[in-house]
């Protein structure tokens, strides 16, 4: 099934949620259509292509200081979630989430596949993630993202019980696609997982780190 929660369905819920209103509603799951190497900011669309929310990738300079960011804009102008690259001390990437008042929510941050709770062997180039709220709730992201140079997205996302909330696959190509390579990938949430951190996490490793 392709669908957004309402706004408001759990909203009383605010600690632990990056956007409560973007929870995937109990005995459901929402499927989302994802360009896999955006150039530039995109609509992201459910399978009918019906235009949910944008997502804006920017990089702004202040300062001398470079701030590379997602950021998740309802069709009305509001800001939904971001993801913000912070300074890198050493080799290790890291990233904050932030709730649309600019409050900090989550780090995400890679980790050894060893950390994992679990984890699947068919992965060729394994690679894993973490986000790690204030609150102690943590979500593991694994496998074959898509900033490699073939454009592949196989990716898990479970809890800390090995459960698997979220999948991206790189969608088959169909007809004329058939020509080029994979442009987009199917999103699928499970029911009571936050599609913002979901989204925000992915679109964060592809390519907040290539910007």
């Amino acid at each position: 099934m392709s669908m957004l929660p309402q706004q408001g369905s759990f909203r009383g819920q605010t600690d632990a949620y990056l956007r409560p209103d973007l929870v995937v509603p109990p005995d459901h799951e929402s499927t989302l259509r994802v360009h896999i190497n955006p150039m530039s900011s995109f609509h992201l669309a459910d399978l009918e292509g019906n235009q949910l929310f944008r997502v804006e990738l920017k990089v702004e300079k202040t300062n001398r200081q470079e701030r590379r960011r997602v950021v998740l804009v309802a069709n009305d102008g509001r800001v939904l979630a971001q993801c913000v690259a912070t300074p890198c001390h050493g080799s290790v990437p890291e990233f904050e989430l932030w709730r649309f008042d600019d409050k900090y929510f989550a780090k995400l941050l890679p980790v050894r596949r060893e950390e994992m709770p679990t984890h699947s062997s068919h992965h060729e180039r394994p690679e894993a993630w973490t986000v790690r709220t204030i609150t102690g709730a943590e979500w593991f992201f694994c496998g074959q993202f898509g900033r490699y140079p073939v454009d592949v997205m196989d990716v898990e996302v479970m809890n800390s019980q090995g459960s698997i909330l979220a999948w991206a696959q790189a969608e088959a190509p169909t007809g004329m696609k058939a020509q080029h390579s994979h442009k987009s990938y199917l999103l699928r949430v499970a029911s009571t997982m936050d599609i913002s951190i979901v989204l925000c996490s992915l679109l964060a490793i592809n390519h907040l780190m290539s910007l």
